[in-house]
């Protein structure tokens, strides 16, 4: 499994880069009420340290996953991505329902 050892991984910080327009240094900063945006991120910005760091922070991946049901906007590719490592169904995924309930028009 990937990140299998991330109990055991030295501690990382999840990098400023990917959420570069919030001040996660400010008193006013939760790292819990901005969960689907820091998870969001580093899914589809994140480096190996960024994973790790993003499973310290929110005690592995069972907890990464329910927080990923709820996010509402992955990527295609992302959104892949995660079915496959967190063995998630796309249909239960909120993005995905977003994404379907989406207008769709016409290419010619």
């Amino acid at each position: 499994m990937f990140f299998g050892d991330w109990e055991t991984h030295k501690k990382e910080n999840i990098s400023a880069h990917i959420l570069w327009e919030y001040n996660t240094l400010s008193p006013t900063w939760s790292w819990e009420k901005m969960k689907k945006t820091v998870v969001q991120r580093v899914i589809e910005y994140g480096r190996e340290e960024d994973w790790y760091a993003m499973l310290q922070l929110y005690d592995g991946f069972e907890n990464v996953k329910k927080i990923l049901l709820q996010v509402p906007h992955l990527s295609p590719k992302s959104l892949s991505l995660v079915n496959v490592l967190f063995e998630i169904k796309k249909e239960d995924m909120q993005c995905y329902k977003n994404q379907q309930s989406r207008v769709q028009h016409i290419h010619y």
